[in-house]
C-alpha cells in the first residue's frame, strides 16, 4: 500500500518529468514505476542501483566448523505482518517430525509488533527448546551473529529490498528464502542460494537436503560470497554512482 502511494505521488510524477536520473533498489520497483506512470514514465532516465553492503564487516567465519553435528539456523528481520518467522516455525517442526536426528537451532533477531505473537506460537510447539530469540542487534552484532550460523532463511512475504539477505550471503552463508519479490539478489537456480514457495513442507524439504549436504552448502556460500562483493558491495554501488554522475 505504502509502495503504491509513493508510486503514485504527484512528488513521483513530477521527478519522472523533471529530474535528471531516478535511481531506484531493484528491477521490481522500475517496473512498478513504468506500471504507475505509464505515459509519464521515461526509461532512460531510470537507472537501478542496489544497496551496497560492507562486505569488509560481513564476512565468513573461518573458523566455523561446517561439519558439527549441531546446525544453526537464524532470520534477521523485523517481526511484522509480512515477515513469516512463523512459516518457519511450521517448517521446522515438520524436519523435527521427519527427521528427529536432526541436530538443529533456530534463531531470529530482530523485534516487532509481532514478536509477542511469534513467541506465543513457539510456546505452544514442538521445537520451542530448540528456538532461540536474540532481541534487536546493532549492525556489528548482526555481523557477528550471522558468522555464527550455517544457513540463514528468510521466509517473508514480499521486501522491496531485502539487506539481511545481502548481509548473509556476504556472511557466505548459503541461503534459502521465499520466491517473492524483492529476494532477487538470490539465483533461482540454487547456485547461491534456494528460492521456495511459501508451504510448509517444501521449506521443510529444502531444509533437510541443505543440513544433509554439506558440500553443497559450502559451494553456495562461497557464491554468495562472491556475487555480494562483485555486485552488492559498497565499493560496486559507489562505482555504479560515480560512473551516473560522470555520465552526465
Amino acid at each position: 500500500m505504502a509502495m503504491t502511494k509513493t508510486l503514485n505521488s504527484t512528488a513521483s510524477r513530477v521527478s519522472m518529468l523533471f529530474a535528471d536520473r531516478i535511481v531506484v533498489l531493484t528491477e521490481e520497483y522500475r517496473n512498478e514505476l513504468c506500471k504507475a506512470h505509464r505515459w509519464f514514465f521515461r526509461p532512460h532516465k531510470v537507472k537501478i542501483i542496489p544497496n551496497g553492503i560492507d562486505s569488509f564487516l560481513f564476512y565468513p567465519n573461518s573458523l566455523n566448523n561446517s561439519k558439527s553435528k549441531l546446525i544453526r539456523l537464524g532470520m534477521a528481520a523485523r517481526f511484522s505482518f509480512s515477515k513469516r518467522q512463523d512459516l518457519l516455525i511450521d517448517a521446522l517442526s515438520l524436519v523435527l517430525e521427519q527427521r528427529p536426528d536432526i541436530s538443529f537451532e533456530l534463531h531470529f533477531a530482530g523485534d516487532g509488533d509481532h514478536l509477542d505473537h511469534v513467541k506465543a506460537l513457539v510456546s505452544n510447539s514442538s521445537i520451542a527448546a530448540h528456538i532461540h530469540f536474540d532481541g534487536l542487534l546493532s549492525e556489528s552484532q548482526v555481523a557477528e551473529w550471522l558468522k555464527s550460523m550455517d544457513i540463514y532463511l528468510h521466509a517473508t512475504a514480499g521486501e522491496s529490498f531485502c539487506m539481511s539477505v545481502l548481509q548473509a550471503m556476504a556472511t557466505g552463508l548459503p541461503i534459502i528464502a521465499s520466491a517473492n519479490v524483492g529476494i532477487t539478489v538470490v539465483n533461482g537456480d540454487g547456485s547461491d542460494g534456494i528460492l521456495v514457495d511459501n508451504y510448509t513442507n517444501l521449506w521443510a524439504t529444502e531444509i533437510i537436503k541443505l543440513i544433509d549436504d554439506c558440500d553443497r552448502r559450502k559451494r553456495m556460500g562461497f557464491n554468495a560470497r562472491k556475487k555480494a562483493v562483485d555486485l552488492y558491495s559498497a565499493e560496486a554501488s559507489l562505482k555504479s554512482y560515480l560512473e551516473l554522475v560522470l555520465s552526465e
